[in-house]
Formats: structure tokens, sequence, C-alpha cells
């Protein structure tokens, strides 16, 4: 599958921005208290933890809370990083995403970016292009 179609799927929000209130992690989180209050970020933020302690629940319920402050859903990209081989498929993936936003301010969720070899410095590059 194409970085473009993986987008594409892991991103349903863009053809309907209901969609994300059907998504397993974001129902379960809803359903438990207390809620996530989310602020917007204004700058970077890194997540780290364990595996399976909720981070990308977390993600979601983020997306969730900026689909319903009024951000328009191509806005917001979420990525599993998981199916990526290299740094050059997370580079092209940003790429092609800044491309498709035509450069604008958006959301950037990247889960699992650690299993892409040397994403840091990847990321810090494409930040300050």
């Amino acid at each position: 599958m194409s970085l473009v179609s993986q987008m594409n799927f892991q991103n349903p929000w863009w053809v309907d921005k209901m969609s994300i209130y059907g998504d397993d992690q974001v129902k379960r989180a809803l359903s438990v208290s207390p809620k996530f209050i989310i602020p917007p970020p204004q700058e970077s933020v890194l997540l780290l933890g364990p595996r399976q302690v909720g981070k990308t629940t977390f993600l979601k319920t983020c997306i969730l809370s900026f689909l319903e402050r009024g951000v328009e859903p191509t806005k917001i990209l979420f990525f599993s990083c998981e199916t990526l081989r290299d740094r050059e498929q997370l580079i092209s993936l940003l790429h092609d995403y800044r491309a498709f936003i035509n450069s604008q301010e958006a959301y950037v969720l990247l889960d699992e970016v650690t299993f892409v070899k040397e994403w840091n410095t990847s990321l810090l590059h494409l930040f300050n292009a």
C-alpha cells in the first residue's frame, strides 16, 4: 500500500469528520472517567511511555478534541509508523502531507515513530526546513 493510501486509511476523518467517534480506542476512552482535557499544543510535543499504557488512545482523543474545536479534518494527520521501513519513508510521508495541505500549519501525530531508525534527526531536519 502506498504512503498516500496509508495516510487516507489511517485518517478516516478526512472524509467523514464523525468517523472518529467510531474508533474503538476513542469509544473506550469516552466511556471512562475522568475525561482527558487536552489543551491545544503550541509547539512540538513528544509523548513517551512503555507499550500498552494508552499513548495511541491519548493521541486519538487529541484528534477528537481538535475536531470538536473546529480544526479542519485534513489539518490533522495521524500515522502509525510501524509500517515504515526507514527514515526516507518517514521524510517522504511528511513531504507528501506538507504538499497535500499546501504547507499550512497542521497537527501531526506520529504513533510508534521510534520504529523508524534515525526518526529524531529526520523530524529535526523537517521542522527546521
